[in-house]
C-alpha cells in the first residue's frame, strides 16, 4: 500500500474506525475507549458504590500496544489493527469524560463518564456534547460517505486557515 493510493485510509478514518466498528453492534472491544478513573463530588469513597474498570480499558491498551508496535516479531496485521485502536484511543483520552467518572449523591456508582448527565438539545447528554466539541463539529453519518468527507475536509480547512501556522506561533511566544 502506498500513501498515493486512492486505497489508503486517511489519519482521521483510521481515527474513527473502533467507533464505526463498534456502531456495527461488535462491543467486544468496548470497554478499551475509556478508563473511568473516579472523581468523588460531595460524596466519600466509603459512601460511593464505585466499581474499578477491568483491566482492559484505555491505559491499559495504550501500554500494551507500545509494546506491541516496538516488538519486531509482531505480525503486520496485528500492529494495523491495534495501531487504528492506538489512534483513536489516544484521541478519546484527550477527552476528558473518556477518563473520569464522576460519583455523586444521586450516581454513587459513577455517571459513566458524563453519559448518565442529561442534557437538552443535540447532545443528549455531556459525554455527547464533549464528543460532538460542544456541538462545533459539523454532523457526518459514520462510516464517511462522500457528503461526510466533504464536510470533514471543509472543517479541517476553515480552521487551518483561521488558526495558521505563522498566527500560532505568534501566540506560542
Amino acid at each position: 500500500m502506498k500513501e498515493n493510493d486512492v486505497n489508503f485510509p486517511q489519519l482521521y478514518e483510521l481515527a474513527c474506525w473502533p467507533d464505526d466498528l463498534r456502531n456495527t453492534g461488535l462491543t467486544l472491544f468496548g470497554g478499551w475507549h475509556y478508563s473511568d478513573l473516579p472523581f468523588f463530588d460531595g460524596i466519600s469513597p466509603s459512601e460511593a458504590k464505585y466499581q474499578p474498570h477491568p483491566k482492559y480499558n484505555a491505559t491499559y491498551i495504550i501500554q500494551e500496544t507500545i509494546s506491541l508496535l516496538k516488538n519486531p516479531n509482531s505480525g503486520m496485521l496485528y500492529k494495523s489493527l491495534m495501531l487504528r485502536f492506538f489512534i483513536h484511543i489516544v484521541g478519546d483520552m484527550h477527552q476528558p469524560l473518556h477518563m473520569t467518572t464522576r460519583l455523586t449523591r444521586e450516581h454513587k456508582e459513577g455517571d459513566r463518564g458524563g453519559n448518565l448527565f442529561k442534557l437538552k438539545g443535540r447532545a443528549r447528554n455531556l459525554h455527547a456534547l464533549w464528543d460532538q466539541a460542544m456541538e462545533m463539529l459539523p454532523k457526518v453519518k459514520r462510516p464517511l460517505d462522500q457528503d461526510g468527507v466533504n464536510a470533514v475536509a471543509q472543517y479541517a480547512g476553515e480552521i487551518t486557515r483561521q488558526y495558521t501556522r505563522q498566527k500560532l506561533a505568534q501566540e506560542l511566544r
